[in-house]
């Protein structure tokens, strides 16, 4: 009788660990979770350059959604083009605060996207028409992690800085997953709308 009863419990204590070991399994990394679509873009705002000239640049505001079944925590983002080599540095925020490794306070915090859900990030660029974007055939590249290796990395770094240094280096090393999609850019291009980043654009530097 008291051998069943073991089992059942060690039965019972299988099936809970397997429960979220698979869960684990089946959230760590997913393919290619998200899709970028150009909505729209804000009126060019003209300022100083330095050299005492007048620059100007252009808004443009981009739906990153997250098109997979888990959370994705958002990293970093980059305009990248396989036709053009050169892409003028242009700057991303999210709900007016700079975003990314480009940020202009250092490396922000990242944006979770929910599981098939969108979040608007808004990309200013250098020049004064829309083409300085839509004529390079841009595709987005993204930096990120799912939900369940977001904490797994969490918990690993809180038990990691309580452990003397000469073990420190011994603890796994995660890296993001980096994905390019292409940027989908409707036609006709939405007309552009007032900009209200006056202030978040003065502080992106020429």
């Amino acid at each position: 009788m008291l051998s069943r009863t073991k089992l059942i419990l060690v039965a019972v204590v299988v099936l809970t660990a397997a429960i979220p070991a698979t869960y684990a399994c089946l959230t760590w990394a997913v393919e290619a979770p998200l899709s970028f679509r150009l909505v729209g873009h804000r009126e060019p705002v003209a300022g100083p350059g330095l050299f005492g000239d007048t620059v100007y640049k252009i808004p443009f505001d981009i739906e990153v959604r997250n098109t997979s079944s888990v959370a994705i925590h958002l990293i970093d983002l980059a305009v990248t083009s396989r036709s053009h080599a050169t892409i003028p540095t242009g700057m991303f925020s999210h709900r007016g605060v700079g975003f990314g490794v480009a940020a202009t306070s250092g490396m922000s915090d990242p944006v979770i996207i929910k599981a098939h859900d969108a979040v608007r990030f808004t990309y200013t660029s250098p020049g004064s028409t829309p083409e300085v974007l839509t004529s390079i055939q841009p595709e987005m590249g993204s930096l990120h992690v799912t939900h369940t290796k977001y904490r797994l990395l969490e918990w690993l770094f809180l038990v990691r800085s309580w452990c003397p240094a000469s073990l420190q280096n011994r603890f796994p090393v995660f890296d993001g997953q980096y994905d390019v999609a292409p940027l989908e850019i409707p036609n006709p291009l939405p007309a552009s709308t007032s900009s209200d980043l006056k202030s978040q654009i003065s502080n992106f530097k020429s």
